[in-house]
């Protein structure tokens, strides 16, 4: 089994490499772009796209807390992306929705990150292209089954 040690190290080598480089990437190609968006703000709107509508949903599938994520969803609401209002079923829950600005602010800083990552793999072979985004959808699909089996469970224990 040394040998899949050794894989599986190569492989958080290159993901501890790869993937802050990456995030800065597009952090600087949106702000070189114009953008006003994060990457933050543009995953936020991205769930939201996807029809997540909860801020404390979105906060534990961004791996922030809560406090966090309320600054991030004050700035989109304040600059008239995204819409919250209170839940008519849960007065305690935040119902969080696009607008079409939202929409459009979304659409826009997607094709910023796709064209850098374009100009990123554009000498590649389409096999190539092809494997890294296989390789991704299947380290996404194994994050998802992480966190689900390692969450913790805020349901207080009796003893």
């Amino acid at each position: 089994m040394a040998g899949a040690s050794t894989v599986t190290d190569s492989v958080a080598d290159a993901v501890l490499r790869v993937v802050p480089r990456l995030a800065r990437l597009m952090e600087r190609e949106l702000v070189r772009s114009g953008s006003a968006l994060s990457v933050r703000q543009l995953r936020v709107l991205q769930r939201l796209h996807d029809g997540e509508q909860i801020a404390a949903e979105i906060a534990r599938h961004s791996s922030v807390g809560p406090a966090a994520m309320q600054g991030v969803l004050d700035g989109l609401v304040d600059r008239g992306l995204v819409l919250r209002q209170r839940s008519s079923a849960d007065r305690r829950k935040q119902l969080l929705a696009l607008t079409p600005d939202g929409e459009n602010a979304l659409r826009a800083g997607n094709l910023i990150i796709q064209e850098a990552v374009g100009a990123l793999v554009q000498d590649m072979k389409k096999t190539e292209q092809a494997q890294i985004a296989e390789g991704l959808e299947r380290l996404q699909g194994a994050i998802d089954l992480y966190v689900s089996a390692t969450r913790v469970s805020r349901t207080p224990s009796v003893t």
